[in-house]
């Protein structure tokens, strides 16, 4: 049992590991090119705000994507 926690530990790690970096590679790109576009003398606060919102959005996105679907298969058709 203590090994079986530990896999399931690591899948988890590993799949949280790639959404996150998903999500954050998103979020930078909707950034740079959106947001900047409208408002390119933004400074660096107003920026970091704009992607923090970005993210939460991404992040909503993906989840409410995800949860329409009773698996990955049936999201991809």
């Amino acid at each position: 049992p203590a090994l079986m926690v530990l896999l399931v530990g690591a899948l988890l790690s590993a799949v949280l590991s790639t959404v996150d970096s998903n999500i954050l590679a998103s979020a930078g790109l909707l950034t740079r090119n959106v947001i900047d576009r409208f408002r390119p003398d933004a400074d660096d606060r107003e920026r970091l705000y704009g992607t923090r919102m970005v993210t939460v959005i991404c992040g909503v996105a993906a989840w409410a994507i995800a949860s329409l679907g009773e698996s990955i298969y049936t999201l991809v058709e």
